[in-house]
């Protein structure tokens, strides 16, 4: 799986690992005596157990039983979820978000390995150990908006219109109106998966827009969402809008499956995150505190970015899903 033709899995792990240190160099320095240094040492050794696990054969992770190694995951997500209710630190959205993606991880892997190494990001990560205990996490929005976009996939998406198709833009326009960066993700989907029916893929994207301009207005004081310092809008600020937009839907465009759209939005995400914080001029140190929480957003992204796929030299990765 980390073999140099699987450059996907290598880049999302590297950027899971350096994530995971950003959070224990901002969010968790009291509990090191040099925060930078194992900040550092976490990244490092993030990535060398997921590339050691991924290095193993298929064939030795497939001697592991399936049905063990499911109650074994399953009992360590319900764990941590008692853990953190019997210590009052319980929080029904994102404890919802890590069930989901406990599941997400069991039931979408083609592999024991891919199924190893994706609960290695989750288990080994800061980021759902700070949200389910701190409560201050975005990571939630996107497992239920990859779960989604799995299932809009997957099951029902065919020639036509129908409740299905509506229902489905209503849904996702919401998960954007909770978090701005995830039209990011949504873009590319639409690309991706409307392709090759554009009259479709625009009445789709009319109806999230209308259902988000409704939602703006009508919910903006009773829900929360995420709330971001307003731009001064000027020529040069609409330009770099209009290239990442144009960015977004070409790797949307060029991707062969889901998978990749995840992976591309990550990536993209991550960019609009640094530069959004360098336009409003946030100092380094501030940016570091303020800007980790948002970096869980594309975390579950990372994790599903991760397939098992098989590589030849020419050829690269071949796609038999």
């Amino acid at each position: 799986m980390f073999n140099k033709f699987n450059f996907i899995n290598i880049i999302s792990a590297s950027t899971a690992g350096i994530i995971g240190g950003l959070y224990l160099l901002a969010i968790f320095p009291d509990y090191f005596s040099h925060p930078v240094s194992s900040a550092f040492i976490y990244a490092i050794m993030f990535f060398m157990i997921c590339l050691f696990a991924g290095r193993v054969s298929r064939n030795v992770w497939n001697n592991i039983d399936n049905m063990w190694l499911h109650a074994i995951e399953s009992a360590i997500v319900l764990g941590m979820l008692t853990f953190s209710f019997i210590n009052g630190f319980f929080n029904y959205w994102n404890s919802a978000g890590i069930i989901l993606l406990g599941y997400m991880i069991i039931f979408t892997s083609r592999t024991i390995r891919e199924n190893i190494i994706k609960f290695i990001f989750f288990l080994l990560s800061p980021v759902f150990y700070y949200g389910l205990f701190f409560q201050n996490s975005y990571f939630t929005e996107s497992i239920f908006a990859i779960s989604f976009l799995l299932l809009i996939e997957k099951i029902y998406l065919k020639d036509g219109v129908d409740h299905y198709f509506v229902m489905s833009s209503v849904i996702l326009a919401f998960l954007v109106f909770i978090n701005p960066f995830l039209a990011i993700l949504f873009f590319a989907f639409l690309a991706y998966n409307f392709r090759q029916e554009l009259n479709r893929g625009v009445l789709f994207l009319l109806i999230a827009l209308v259902s988000f301009y409704f939602m703006e207005s009508l919910l903006k004081k009773d829900v929360v969402v995420l709330l971001l310092p307003h731009l001064n809008i000027s020529f040069g600020i609409i330009i770099l809008m209009l290239l990442v937009l144009i960015s977004t839907i070409y790797a949307g465009w060029i991707s062969r499956n889901v998978y990749e759209v995840f992976f591309s939005s990550a990536l993209i995400i991550l960019a609009v995150m640094f530069i959004y914080a360098v336009i409003v001029e946030t100092p380094l140190l501030i940016l570091l505190f303020s800007m980790t929480p948002l970096l869980s957003t594309i975390f579950p992204l990372l994790i599903f970015a991760v397939r098992d796929y098989d590589t030849e030299k020419y050829l690269g990765k071949i796609l038999d899903d």
